[in-house]
């Protein structure tokens, strides 16, 4: 099972990764480290850092496939947004990023997986960006038609909202498996992603 497997991973892995972490950064300290061996210690710890990250992706979504216990509150999703955005401050300092909210709409969910939802895609944003970032984040009336195109119920109320950035985006031949889990369109050294964050995402949202 995914959920058993996820669990050994994230916990019996986890250590030796850090392990692996923990005495190369302490290599790269050393004074006595040759100038072209550090390089390459430097891609270990990049490498453990993003096994890291992928163990702990693969948890969250395991936890998500089998969570029986949802409990749905009213939330504003604008504290839920700010509690992102200063979760994720000193990347956005770092990156130079300019965030534009619209007021946002309180709705029914899972306090923890609307967070969840707003931080990967905020990451995706800001990561996946080769310029300074300029996130928008609107929201709007879903049309008549989409009530028909979703299936959805017509005695409930639905709101669209977008996630719009500047980004290097991604070719839309790939549009019906970005939301695939393990799925990655941009191998980049330089940008953190175990292509689970958008299939969480998905999950979250249905």
């Amino acid at each position: 099972h995914l959920e058993e497997f996820a669990f050994i991973a994230s916990h019996d892995l986890q250590e030796p990764i850090r392990k692996i972490q923990i005495f190369s950064n302490l290599i790269v300290e050393h004074d006595n480290i040759d100038i072209k061996t550090k390089p390459y210690v430097n891609k270990i710890i990049a490498t453990a850092t993003r096994m890291s990250i992928l163990l702990r992706d693969l948890l969250e979504y395991s936890i998500l496939l089998k969570s029986r216990e949802k409990k749905f509150l009213y939330i504003d999703l604008n504290i839920t947004l700010k509690d992102v955005i200063l979760d994720l401050e000193d990347l956005i300092t770092k990156k130079k990023a300019v965030i534009n909210v619209a007021h946002l709409p309180t709705i029914e969910a899972v306090p923890i997986q609307m967070h969840q939802l707003f931080f990967n895609l905020l990451m995706n944003a800001l990561n996946f960006n080769d310029a300074d970032p300029i996130i928008d984040v609107t929201v709007e009336n879903i049309s008549a038609e989409d009530y028909e195109v979703h299936g959805l119920k017509y005695l409930n109320r639905y709101f669209r909202i977008n996630v719009k950035d500047n980004g290097i985006g991604f070719d839309q031949t790939y549009a019906s498996k970005l939301f695939t889990i393990f799925q990655r369109f941009k191998d980049k050294a330089d940008v953190d992603g175990s292509g689970i964050g958008l299939a969480i995402c998905k999950k979250i949202v249905e």
